[in-house]
């Protein structure tokens, strides 16, 4: 069997990245090295012409091929004859083997400094008004005279103009962030309710508001819309804060990201569903306990996470969560490390490449089994 695999590197390449691209950019970095485990792999760009070639090919060579989809499907989707499938969302990553070996770094010394580059695109309560050095760019005045005239003789020139002189576009210096204490980590959608995010900053902001050494990072999965940037931003400059907050609006590389989860010593989970996310599943296998709303049978439980002992699908205060969490950290190393290592074994059942290998080939061979009786009927 021949495996097209299609997936748009370009908003990926562009740091275009939305929540979409993340998660399908996820998908094809795990699941890839298994598919060329099992047959030949092809990796293709461009949907019509290179999905189509390749079957076209394969078809005159007596082969089988399928088309595997690691991005949203488009208009030119139904019109493949290759035979095709958009990879499901019910198999996890095996995400376990590549992140439960910074476990081992985990412990009550993690409070050392570590550097996290970011582009600039923040917001941190231990900068100046919150926000990084910026730069306004105007376009330079010889360039908008020779326009404006330009246009004046060229009518329809008038309305791209006026655009283009009004628009004004910041730019951010890189921002180095150095990380210490108790860091609480966060990821944000700009789909996610905004009464659970506020609680939980309100929560953080109350619970240390005369404590230092404590740190919240709200990191972004996609790029959070500006209006939600700005209600962060207003929230947390009406709060008094001994603590610090972070935002990171932006996509980090492999190698930021990886520095963010081994300097985490608690990752929260504020979703009431029993599912637990791709993005929380890589700290908990690095051996983060977490914080979470409710437990999961497989995954969060007290052994490893900080749970409210009445759990519903309500929004609930974690006061006391991070109280005793950060009274764990600080006072209680060895406990710690036994519920970091709890926390990593949890996943090592769950997302392990020697877990889900089995349930991904068993998945490819219902569907290569149907796409053969298809084609014998």
């Amino acid at each position: 069997m021949i495996y097209i695999v299609y997936s748009n590197k370009n908003e990926i390449l562009l740091n275009r990245i939305g929540i979409k691209e993340i998660q399908h950019y996820s998908d094809l970095k795990y699941f890839l090295p298994l598919l060329e485990q099992r047959g030949t792999v092809v990796q293709v760009e461009f949907l019509q012409d290179g999905v189509e070639s390749v079957f076209q090919f394969a078809k005159s060579l007596g082969e089988s091929a399928i088309c595997i989809f690691f991005s949203e499907q488009d208009r030119d989707f139904d019109r493949l004859q290759c035979p095709k499938i958009i990879f499901p969302s019910f198999i996890p990553p095996p995400v376990w083997d590549h992140f439960h070996c910074l476990t081992s770094s985990t412990s009550k010394e993690n409070t050392q400094n570590v550097s996290i580059i970011t582009q600039g695109n923040i917001i941190d309560t231990n900068l100046p008004g919150f926000l990084p050095k910026y730069e306004v760019r105007l376009m330079p005045l010889e360039r908008s005279l020779k326009a404006s005239w330009y246009a004046i003789k060229q009518w329809k020139m008038r309305l791209g103009l006026y655009y283009l002189l009004r628009k004004k576009s910041s730019h951010f210096y890189p921002s180095e962030l150095i990380m210490d204490g108790v860091v609480y980590t966060l990821h944000l959608r700009s789909a996610d309710r905004p009464g659970k995010w506020k609680l939980i900053i309100n929560d953080f902001c109350d619970t240390f508001k005369n404590t230092t050494g404590a740190t919240l990072v709200i990191k972004a999965v996609g790029s959070l819309k500006e209006s939600v940037k700005r209600a962060i931003f207003h929230q947390i400059k009406r709060k008094s804060i001994s603590g610090r907050i972070i935002l990171i609006n932006e996509h980090l590389s492999q190698q930021q990201y990886e520095k963010l989860i081994d300097v985490t010593a608690f990752i929260i989970n504020f979703s009431t569903d029993r599912k637990v996310g791709k993005s929380i599943l890589e700290f908990i296998s690095a051996g983060k306990p977490a914080i979470s709303l409710v437990d999961n049978n497989n995954l969060l439980n007290t052994e490893n996470s900080f749970i409210p002992s009445v759990q519903n699908k309500k929004i609930q205060s974690i006061k006391n969560q991070l109280l005793q969490s950060f009274k764990l950290f600080k006072e209680n190393p060895k406990v710690y490390q036994k519920m970091s290592i709890a926390a990593s074994l949890s996943t090592k059942k769950y997302c392990s490449l020697e877990v889900v290998k089995p349930e991904f080939f068993r998945w490819l061979d219902e569907i290569e089994t149907k796409f053969i009786n298809d084609q014998n009927s």
